[in-house]
């Protein structure tokens, strides 16, 4: 089995041998509040947002910790960057990729 053969969510909950990684449990639940907060915003959301989201939920997590989990998933979450207007004003949003179809 491949790790392209591996379900999103199956290939973020553990190792390949079934171990679970160091830390686990406090990323499990992080990774169930981005999912599901992404999953009701599907252009996406910024950092921002998703850091405020996330403080009410869990109180003391930075934006540096939702960014290594969110970058660790690349099967489930992925970042899309866009220009928008004569300004090119940069909007990075990050989305929940587990569940579509692509």
């Amino acid at each position: 089995m491949t790790q392209s053969d591996i379900p999103p969510f199956q290939a973020c909950t553990g190792n390949k041998d079934g171990t679970r990684p160091a830390g686990s449990d406090s990323d499990d639940k992080l990774i169930a509040i981005l999912s599901i907060f992404l999953n009701t915003l599907p252009m996406g959301a910024s950092i921002e947002y998703i850091q405020s989201y996330v403080q009410m939920k869990l109180p003391g997590v930075g934006e540096a910790r939702i960014l290594e989990v969110l970058s660790s998933y690349p099967r489930v979450f992925k970042q899309e960057i866009f220009v928008i207007g004569a300004r090119n004003i940069i909007l990075k949003k990050w989305q929940c990729i587990a569940l579509s179809d692509n």
